[in-house]
C-alpha cells in the first residue's frame, strides 16, 4: 500500500501547492484492509495487523476511523521503494510514477537505486527507463533534464562508477561502462547548451557533471589545460564609464605573442598543484567547491605561487621553452584577452600546453574593437554568472560558451574576479597606477610589497553586468582570500 497512497484529495486547490516533505499521504482503512487480507487470506487478521502497526509499531497513525497516514513521509518512501523494487517490471512502475509525478516520487526512485547497490544491474534499469538514449544536440530542447539530473544522482549515490572501474568477468562492464559514459555525456551537453538550456539548469548540470568525475580532461588536468592563441598587436584600453578606466586609449605595448588559459584554473587543477607541491591551503575552502568550478578562497601570493611550479613543472616535462614561462595575466594582457585587437585571428586557434608553437593565424579586422562585454556591446545574462544570472554562487566552467572572447577563452566575465599581476596602488579609491598603461611606471613589479593592491578583473556572480565588462578594474590586497577571488594565467615570453 505505501507505494499507492496519495496526496490527500481535501487539499484546496486554490491554496499554495505544499511542498512535498508536507503533503500527506493517506491509505483508506479500506484499501489497506483488503491488501493485508489478500497476502493473510484473512481480514480478521488485517485488522490485527493494522492495529499492531498502529498502537504498538508506530508506523501508521489514524486521522480517523477511515484514513491512515506515516508518521513521516520517509517510512513511505523506504517502504514503497522496498515493494516496487521486488515487482519484475520495477523500471516501468517507477518510471511511470516519476514522469507522472516527480516531487511525489523523487526520494523512492533513489531509495529504490540505493537498495539495488549491489546489485548493478538493477540500477542500470532504474537510469536507462528514464534516460535510455544518447544525447543528441539538436534534440536538447527536448528533454527532461530533471530526469537526467535524477538518474545522475542515483548513478552518484550508489557509486555506480565502481562497477565501472572494476567489473567481475560475469557482469556486463561494456553496458555499465555505456551508461555511465552516457550520463557524463548528456551533462556535458546541456552545461554547453546556451541556446537551448537556461543557464541555471546548466549550471545544475555541472554540478552533476562533477559527482560523476567530470571527463574533461582540459578542465580536470593541468598536462591536457587548453590555451587560446592572443596575437601582438595593438587594442583599445579602458573606458568612459568610471573614472579609473579613463582615459580609453590605444594600447601598443603588446607587441608579443602570448596564450591564455581558456578557463580559469578549477578545482581539480589546483588540487593537482596541493598534492604535488604539499602545499598547505591559506584557506582549505579553497578545496571544497566542486572539482570543475573555478578555484577561489586563493590569495594573489598563492596564484604566483601556482604559477612559478607549473612553469618547472612543465619545464621538467620538456613542454615550456625555456624563454616562456606560466604566470598570471598582466591587465592589459586580460583585457586584450576579453576585449579583442584591431586585428583577431579566425579562426581561433586553441592548443593544449604541448602543442604550443609559434603560429601565424589569418587575422580580421575586430568589428567592434571597444566593445563592452567579450561577447558585445549589451548587457545578457545568458553570458555571464553574474547578479542577473541568479545562479547565487560560482558554476562548472564552460556553462557559458555564449560568452566567450574572439580568441576562444572563455568565463571572462562573471563568476569569479581574476588575479592579474599588475599593481593597483595603496588608495582604494584612487589608483595609483592610472591610464593610459605604461608598463614601464612600475605598475608590473612583481615583487612589490604587501601594502600595494593588485589589479582584479572579470566581475564575478554576485556582481552587476556593468562590473563584468572588459574595462572594468578592481583591487585586492595580494594577501585577500574570498569567495569571489580565482585567477587564470597565461603562457607568455618571460619580459
Amino acid at each position: 500500500m505505501p507505494w499507492s497512497a496519495s496526496p490527500s484529495p481535501r487539499t484546496n486547490a486554490r491554496k499554495k501547492k505544499p511542498a512535498r516533505s508536507e503533503r500527506a499521504a493517506d491509505i483508506p482503512h479500506e484499501e489497506l484492509r483488503e491488501e493485508l487480507g489478500k497476502s493473510l487470506d484473512s481480514l480478521d487478521k488485517a485488522e490485527t495487523v493494522i492495529a499492531y502497526i498502529q498502537e504498538r509499531a508506530g508506523l501508521l497513525q489514524a486521522r480517523d476511523n477511515r484514513i491512515y497516514t506515516f508518521p513521516h513521509r520517509t517510512f513511505q518512501e523506504y517502504l514503497a521503494a522496498r515493494y516496487l523494487m521486488r515487482q519484475a517490471e520495477f523500471d516501468t512502475m517507477l518510471r511511470e510514477r516519476v514522469r507522472r509525478d516527480l516531487d511525489w516520487w523523487r526520494e523512492v526512485y533513489l531509495l529504490a537505486a540505493g537498495s539495488a547497490r549491489t546489485t548493478p544491474r538493477n540500477i542500470c534499469e532504474l537510469v536507462e527507463a528514464l534516460v535510455p538514449n544518447d544525447p543528441e544536440p539538436g534534440k536538447l530542447k527536448r528533454v527532461n533534464l530533471d530526469h537526467i539530473l535524477l538518474a545522475s544522482q542515483a548513478l552518484h549515490e550508489t557509486e555506480f562508477i565502481r562497477n565501472v572501474v572494476k567489473t567481475p568477468p560475469e557482469e556486463e562492464p561494456d553496458r555499465f561502462s555505456r551508461v555511465f559514459t552516457r550520463h557524463q555525456n548528456w551533462l556535458q551537453q546541456l552545461l554547453e547548451a546556451d541556446q537551448q538550456i537556461a543557464a541555471r539548469d546548466r549550471a545544475r548540470a555541472g554540478n552533476m557533471l562533477a559527482l560523476l568525475s567530470d571527463p574533461r580532461e582540459a578542465v580536470t588536468t593541468l598536462d591536457h589545460m587548453e590555451f587560446c592563441l592572443v596575437p601582438a598587436g595593438d587594442f583599445w584600453m579602458g573606458s568612459n564609464e568610471y573614472d579609473d578606466e579613463k582615459p580609453p586609449h590605444l594600447n601598443k605595448q603588446l607587441t608579443y605573442d602570448y596564450w591564455i588559459s581558456r578557463f580559469p584554473i578549477t578545482v581539480a587543477q589546483y588540487q593537482l598543484f596541493v598534492n604535488a607541491t604539499e602545499h598547505e591551503p591559506e584557506d582549505p575552502d579553497c578545496l571544497k567547491d566542486p572539482a570543475n568550478r573555478p578555484v577561489r578562497w586563493v590569495s594573489w601570493y598563492e596564484a604566483i605561487k601556482f604559477c612559478d611550479w607549473l612553469t618547472r613543472h612543465w619545464r621538467k616535462q620538456g613542454l615550456l621553452p625555456k624563454q616562456w614561462r606560466v604566470q598570471l595575466p598582466s591587465e592589459a594582457e586580460w583585457e586584450k584577452a576579453a576585449r579583442g585587437g584591431l586585428k583577431v585571428p579566425k579562426p581561433v586557434l586553441m592548443r593544449p600546453i604541448k602543442e604550443l608553437a609559434a603560429a601565424q593565424p589569418k587575422l580580421t579586422d575586430n568589428e567592434k574593437p571597444q566593445r563592452r562585454f567579450p561577447w558585445g556591446e549589451n548587457e545578457d545574462a545568458n553570458c555571464a554568472n553574474c547578479i542577473g544570472t541568479k545562479i547565487n554562487e560560482t558554476s562548472a566552467v564552460g556553462c557559458f560558451p555564449g560568452g566567450k572572447s574572439l580568441y576562444g577563452c572563455e568565463e571572462m566575465a562573471g563568476n569569479v574576479w581574476e588575479w592579474t599581476r599588475s599593481l593597483w596602488g595603496k588608495d582604494p579609491l584612487d589608483p595609483e597606477y592610472k591610464y593610459p598603461y605604461d608598463p614601464a611606471d612600475g605598475r608590473e613589479n612583481i615583487n612589490a610589497p604587501n601594502d600595494i593592491r593588485r589589479v582584479l578583473r572579470g566581475g564575478a556572480f554576485g556582481y552587476n553586468q556593468r562590473l563584468v565588462r572588459c574595462a572594468c578594474r578592481h583591487w585586492g590586497s595580494p594577501d585577500l582570500r574570498n569567495d569571489f577571488i580565482g585567477f587564470r594565467v597565461v603562457v607568455s615570453p618571460s619580459l
